[in-house]
């Protein structure tokens, strides 16, 4: 019984060294990965201080550099503005004696442009004067030759009128007289005094009236026209033009012959 508890007990010592020894094995390789992990994570970790290490001297360089930079640009800069105020005041001088300059020079230019309408104007001028003095020759001229040939005319009219011995044809050249001068007081006394002969003494009294209206001292025909009165038997009114006929000609004998007439058959009605 004892030897069979000893056998036991020796398979189980050696069953226990067999797996304490296999455990220790597995345990001694765990060790060994860790320390071969950790040696590297140490070299990764020194690759890494490595990159840290380099990141740092290229961003000390860059700042470094963008120092440099910046120096630069504030230097340019400053150069720039500097220039740029040189430039404004020479330009500041400069500029306005250019516009100066060339506004003197358009102010040149329009004083000879002005000038120069100035004189064509009194060119202008000076033909419209001649030709305003020559149109005032010719219409004076035109007007002359038409009063001479008016003129004219009715010295044709008035002559043939004396050498006519027919009254109706005197009365329409004496009328015609009229249409070509209205204002001619000798045709209307004409043409009264042809109405007196033909015994139309209304006609005869509105011409004479006529002649006295364009002139008012038109002693013939104030006493011819008392005559006319004188035929109608108005003695009043004859007596006023023989009168008025006297006033205007004192020496008139056959006016005052003529008044007393009428002052006679006055008395008589």
């Amino acid at each position: 019984m004892k030897k069979l508890l000893l056998i036991f007990l020796f398979f189980g010592c050696t069953i226990a060294y067999s797996q304490g020894k296999d455990t220790t094995n597995l345990k001694q390789q765990q060790v060994d990965m860790l320390g071969q992990e950790l040696q590297q994570q140490v070299v990764t970790l020194q690759e890494l201080k490595q990159q840290v290490e380099t990141t740092n001297q290229e961003l000390e360089k860059f700042i470094l550099d963008r120092e440099d930079y910046l120096i630069h640009i504030s230097i340019v800069l400053g150069l720039i503005g500097l220039v740029i105020t040189i430039f404004v005041g020479i330009a500041g001088v400069v500029v306005p004696l250019i516009m100066d300059s060339s506004r003197r020079k358009q102010v040149k230019d329009i004083e000879a442009k002005l000038i120069k309408i100035e004189v064509i104007e009194t060119v202008v001028k000076g033909q419209r004067d001649q030709i305003t003095l020559l149109q005032e020759k010719i219409d004076k001229q035109e007007k002359a030759a038409k009063e001479f040939a008016e003129e004219a005319n009715i010295s044709a009219l008035f002559s043939e009128a004396y050498n006519e011995k027919d009254t109706t044809k005197q009365i329409e050249l004496y009328t015609k007289v009229i249409g070509i001068d209205p204002e001619n007081a000798l045709a209307y006394y004409n043409r009264g005094t042809t109405y007196s002969k033909k015994g139309e003494y209304d006609n005869t009294i509105a011409d004479y009236t006529k002649a006295i209206e364009i002139d008012p001292k038109y002693a013939s025909a104030y006493y011819n026209r008392g005559v006319a009165y004188s035929e109608k038997a108005e003695s009043d009114n004859a007596i006023a033009d023989y009168t008025k006929a006297i006033e205007i000609d004192p020496k008139d004998a056959s006016a005052y012959y003529n008044r007393g007439v009428a002052y006679s058959k006055k008395a008589e009605s």
